[in-house]
This record gives structure tokens, sequence and C-alpha cells, in this order.
């Protein structure tokens, strides 16, 4: 049985961390990245290099159509994904007086919608222990009044 995990986010920051843990403890990861190619196929090298298996997927999650994709490519290029880690989030600075529409349905697409389309997906390949890490951030508990969207409120 295969072993891949989608980390999203997981070229830079925190997510890198958990791909190179992930890879570490033996599971096959997809580098999910929206921009950051160069630092995605900077980890897969290094993940390699270590004798793990990974490849990079980009992909913006504000595209539904694309996020549902996101599990087929990964199987394609790894196997059967039995882990989905929701990493990425957008986060752009707006308050009540200057938060638009359009920002708003941004953040709500890539920090509520893309996690709950990839769940799905993980879901209707119907693999026996499958998992799902979804990380949320400490502002949960203490917002900032000027990263509005970003809160949800």
């Amino acid at each position: 049985m295969s072993n891949a995990v989608i980390v999203t986010g997981g070229a830079i920051r925190i997510g890198r961390e958990i791909c190179l843990k992930l890879s570490e403890e033996g599971y096959k990861i997809a580098i999910h990245y929206r921009s950051s190619e160069d630092d995605a196929r900077d980890l897969q090298e290094e993940i390699e290099s270590a004798g793990g298996n990974a490849c990079t997927i980009q992909c913006d999650l504000n595209d539904s159509a694309s996020v549902k994709g996101l599990i087929k490519n990964a199987s394609d290029s790894l196997g059967t994904v039995v882990g989905v880690v929701n990493n990425a989030s957008l986060f752009v600075l707006d308050r009540i007086e200057d938060v638009s529409e359009e920002t708003w349905v941004e953040h709500m697409k890539v920090n509520a919608l893309a996690p709950l389309l990839l769940i799905q997906g993980l879901f209707e390949s119907s693999v026996e222990g499958s998992w799902v890490v979804n990380i949320l951030d400490f502002k949960v508990e203490s917002p900032n009044a000027d990263y509005l969207s970003f809160h949800g409120f």
C-alpha cells in the first residue's frame, strides 16, 4: 500500500519542516506550492538526496477545480494518497474600513473551502487508515483587527 501525503504550502516555513519530518518517517511527499516553485524544487531535491520520494505540485488554492485535481496529481506521481496536511493559508492585510468582498471570498476559498475539498477528495479515495491534519494559526484565539478576512469575521 502506498503512503503518499500532500502538504499544502509545503515549500516554505512550517510546511517545509512538516514535509521533511514526514519524509523521515517514510512517507512519500507531494509538496504543494502556489508561487514558491524554486523552494519546492529545492525541498524535493533535499528529500530525494536523503533517500526519500517527493514531487512538487503547483496549485492556486483559490481555484476549486485545481484543488479537486490535487489528490489525483499526487496519486499519479507517488501512488495512493493516505494523508493530507492542510497547512497553506492566505493572510492579507485588510481592515473593516477597507475589506472587500473579493478579498473575503479569496480568504474563504483558500483557508476553508480548499481544505474541505481536499478532505472530500481523500474520503472519496476510500483508503482505510487515511488521515488529515488541519493547521490553525494562534490568531484563532487572539485575532488582529487588521487581518479581518483571515479571521473569518
